[in-house]
C-alpha cells in the first residue's frame, strides 16, 4: 500500500444543495480511504454535518476534506474550492 504524506488535490463538484458528510465522501470518492483513515470534513474553517446529517450549502461553497492515515504523522487533505494565496503578500 501506497503512502502519501504531505499532498493536496483541488477538485470542483457540482451536487444537490443538501448535502452530509457521507454523501460527500461519496461524491468525492473518498469512502473506502475513510473507512481505514480518519477523516475530517470542514466548511469555512468549521465542522460540517457533526452528525451526519443534511446541511445546506450555498453554491460555490469552499469544502476541505482531511484525510489522515492512522500511520501517517501529517494529514493529506482535498480543497474542493479554490482558496486565495497569500504569496507574495507583506505583513504589515
Amino acid at each position: 500500500m501506497r503512502s502519501i504524506t504531505a499532498a493536496w488535490e483541488h477538485r470542483a463538484y457540482s451536487w444537490e444543495q443538501l448535502q452530509s458528510t457521507s454523501s460527500l465522501l461519496r461524491i468525492t470518492e473518498l469512502s473506502t480511504a475513510c473507512s481505514s483513515s480518519t477523516c475530517r470534513v470542514t466548511l469555512k474553517g468549521f465542522p460540517f454535518a457533526m452528525v451526519d446529517r443534511l446541511e445546506y450549502l450555498e453554491a460555490a461553497e469552499n469544502i476541505i476534506i482531511h484525510v489522515r492515515s492512522n500511520d501517517a504523522a501529517e494529514s493529506d487533505h482535498i480543497e474542493l474550492m479554490q482558496r486565495p494565496s497569500t504569496q507574495g503578500q507583506e505583513s504589515c
